[in-house]
């Protein structure tokens, strides 16, 4: 999404999710880009979009409008879309971020309020219609438990099911996060929150991510999803893999049916999108 603001606003220098609010027609029209790629799923304009992260902007007071804009301008295309082909329904994920906080080193209260932040931002992507929650980039597992203990909450304060979806960022090729978790310790928080999925996204470029998605495939029986960068960022802050080599690196797994859930993150388009579409549709002509 970040991407995507940037070229399709390039004056526009605040956080994205802002835009759910001032130029939602902006963010309706990435999300249709996607959706004309192939895509199945589009994830909602609201990773940051919780009281922590919010505070930086004066928008803490404004969360619950922020998810609901997010959540309400992703369902309506969705909607629209699977409306022209049933065969292929589309559905709506909540982008849930880490904020800046690092739980596991700062104790209780910034699990506790964390937890909270996520709990309000969680109840109002419910209330606007999103299939799943995304609980993405975790870089921190403290974080991502106070995520799904919140997910937790929400649920039963509503009472309605939501799926959770876990995706991890790593620093290096072992496969540990920046606060030294692993993805033994992924697994484990998948099981316990009973989640639809577990995978990685961000981290570096999809040639890298390769290895740690066949590991995880391994040690685990739930969906496996893979959202890597196109590449690493060079000295200013671009990334330069382009589609088809993006797609190229990610074609093993996919022609060995090592993943369920596809796409990418940071410095991918819906030209990144549009060549993994065509690979999975070649890969399901060859089988059947």
């Amino acid at each position: 999404m970040g991407t995507m603001v940037q070229t399709t606003l390039p004056d526009y220098k605040g956080c994205p999710d802002l835009l759910n609010l001032s130029n939602p027609e902006a963010i309706r029209e990435i999300h249709r880009r996607y959706l004309d790629a192939g895509a199945d799923i589009i994830t909602t304009n609201t990773l940051s979009s919780q009281r922590i992260s919010m505070a930086a902007d004066g928008m803490q007071d404004k969360i619950r409008e922020l998810n609901l804009a997010g959540v309400r301008i992703a369902r309506e295309v969705a909607d629209e879309y699977t409306a022209m082909d049933a065969t292929k329904p589309r559905f709506v994920v909540a982008s849930i971020g880490p904020t800046a906080r690092m739980a596991s080193r700062e104790g209780r209260y910034t699990y506790l309020a964390l937890r909270e932040a996520y709990q309000e931002q969680m109840e109002a992507l419910m209330e606007g219609g999103t299939d799943a929650f995304l609980i993405e980039t975790i870089f921190d597992m403290e974080n991502a438990k106070a995520a799904c203990e919140a997910a937790r909450t929400a649920m039963d304060r509503l009472g309605t099911k939501t799926e959770i979806m876990l995706s991890m960022t790593v620093a290096d090729s072992t496969g540990k996060t920046y606060s030294g978790h692993s993805m033994d310790d992924l697994v484990c928080l998948a099981d316990e929150c009973d989640a639809l999925s577990v995978g990685f996204n961000c981290s570096f470029g999809a040639e890298q991510m390769v290895p740690l998605i066949h590991e995880l495939s391994t040690k685990t029986s739930r969906l496996v999803s893979a959202h890597p960068n196109a590449g690493l960022p060079d000295a200013a802050g671009k990334y330069s893999q382009t589609p088809d080599i993006f797609a190229q690196h990610l074609s093993p797994l996919i022609a060995q049916r090592q993943l369920n859930i596809i796409g990418g993150c940071c410095g991918t388009t819906d030209e990144h999108i549009r060549q993994l579409a065509r690979i999975i549709e070649m890969n399901q002509t060859i089988r059947h």
